[in-house]
């Protein structure tokens, strides 16, 4: 489960993995630290492994094999554009606004989605993509909601006040 993501079959297979980790890694881990984003990255591959073994178990399809770091890489890559949702991205200058995240995100999600059905086709454990894709999403918003508590119970300690802030406070 957890050694899944740190295995290939192929070169080519490493290759296509450890760019987008190299591009967007590299971003992510310098937005939420070294421990974050270790944590984020076996997180999506050891969920996305997970998610994988159920989906096939489920469907019967015990012939799929799931190796490789496209779910976590997947998962990190979602992350990043889920908490850059809003912000434009622009590339040589354009487009002028820049392009929403979220629009990156969709075109990560949507040819997994597209995909799906045709997993035995082509030979892709799909459903990990998928469900790291979701753990990114979900892990980047729990560290966001960790954060949170953190700086409120600092301030509130800051002022001076005999209680800590909790979250409903």
């Amino acid at each position: 489960m957890f050694t899944s993501p740190f295995s290939h079959q192929k070169l080519s297979h490493l290759f296509i993995n450890m760019v987008p980790l190299w591009l967007i890694g590299s971003l992510v881990h310098d937005e939420v630290g070294r421990a974050n984003f270790l944590a984020l990255y076996v997180g999506c591959g050891a969920v996305g492994f997970l998610g994988s073994l159920v989906t096939y178990a489920l469907r019967g399809w015990l012939s799929i094999t799931s190796l490789g770091a496209s779910g976590a890489t997947l998962g990190l890559c979602s992350a990043y554009f889920w908490e850059h949702r809003d912000d434009g991205f622009r590339f040589f200058g354009l487009p002028e606004n820049g392009v929403h995240g979220i629009v990156f995100l969709a075109l990560l999600f949507v040819p997994q989605l597209a995909a799906f059905g045709k997993t035995a086709k082509f030979k892709v454990d799909i459903a990990s993509h998928i469900v790291g894709m979701f753990a990114g999403i979900l892990g980047i918003e729990y560290l966001n909601h960790s954060k949170e508590k953190r700086e409120r119970k600092v301030i509130d300690m800051s002022a001076g006040q005999d209680q800590t802030a909790t979250p409903s406070q």
